[in-house]
């Protein structure tokens, strides 16, 4: 019997999420998923892999209507095996993805949007009285909702994204090793310090690039702001950067295929958006993947960011 958890990859609430769940089960194995197909299809690829008896613990992390079926099919393959799975999220989920699960046999625990954070909900159910745990999770909780954060949750805020910028395989595992550190209660040591810094050296030329790429236009009566975002910036960090600058009510971060929406207008649901574009997310936060390389491909990542805002709006 194996204890495992799948947790976001990009970003602070998923690290917590994976970082509480070791200091309650020591010996679990941490897996980091993301959304879009290529990432749902290795998801899918390791669930598949899991063996009788085993307890799994999905958490922040959404499931959008695109991959329901599928990801209930094989959830109920587990859960006939006899493994325990639950599910632990705050995104905004269809009804008919709620119900495919329930009926899958998974414990699922979905609250609102703003109710809490993954990291929040992980302890909750395994955290117990762990007043570090209870800290992990209330750094999360300032990430996840834009809240004013202190200088760890800046500096581990810009180490997920740095690890973000690089290849998955390696992602992977620095994600794995700082949730290992945070889960013997380190925030910050030598090389996680040394990779803050190697982000913060390739910080200013990003931005400067970002502004110079960053380009509007209407939908409605709303200002769209996009910007085409350069290593090691973030989804976060690209829309504060843009919102802070450009005089938007959406702010879209693209960078390759992946796609990420914020607001400044509480008129907006981003959710809504991002399911146009085989995403989902939060109503002030969401993301979701193009058919192709942006990068390359700049005026017809325009044109699909702008039908599905205007898909969204209808």
């Amino acid at each position: 019997m194996a204890n495992v958890i799948f947790s976001h990859r990009r970003d602070v609430d998923g690290l917590m999420s994976a970082a509480i769940f070791l200091r309650r089960f020591r010996d679990a194995k941490l897996n980091f998923v993301d959304y879009g197909k290529e990432n749902v299809e290795e998801l899918i690829k390791k669930l598949y892999a899991l063996s009788q008896g085993d307890f799994v613990v999905i958490a922040d992390f959404g499931l959008d209507d695109d991959y329901a079926k599928r990801l209930s099919d094989v959830l109920s393959e587990l859960t006939k095996k006899g493994a325990i799975v639950y599910w632990l999220d705050h995104h905004n989920w269809s009804e008919q993805s709620i119900s495919l699960v329930k009926q899958a046999g998974v414990h699922l625990l979905k609250v609102k949007d703003d109710e809490a954070c993954g990291a929040e909900l992980v302890h909750k159910l395994f955290g117990g009285n762990d007043k570090f745990s209870l800290t992990l999770s209330q750094i999360a909780h300032s990430t996840d909702f834009h809240l004013p954060l202190d200088e760890v949750a800046k500096t581990l805020a810009c180490v997920v994204d740095y690890y973000n910028s690089m290849e998955k395989s390696v992602c992977d595992k620095n994600l794995e090793r700082l949730a290992q550190n945070l889960a013997e209660g380190v925030f910050l040591d030598g090389l996680i310090y040394e990779h803050f810094l190697q982000y913060k050296k390739q910080e200013e030329k990003a931005i400067e690039q970002l502004l110079k790429d960053t380009r509007t236009f209407k939908v409605n009566d709303f200002v769209v702001a996009v910007g085409f975002a350069k290593d090691p910036l973030g989804p976060t960090k690209t829309c504060d950067i843009i919102r802070e600058n450009v005089k938007s009510d959406i702010q879209v971060y693209v960078k390759g295929k992946k796609v990420s929406f914020r607001r400044s207008n509480n008129a907006i649901d981003c959710s809504k958006i991002a399911k146009n574009l085989s995403g989902g997310g939060h109503e002030y936060a969401a993301g979701g993947e193009l058919a192709f390389d942006a990068e390359k491909h700049r005026d017809e990542a325009l044109e699909e960011i702008k039908k599905a805002i205007q898909k969204a709006l209808s």
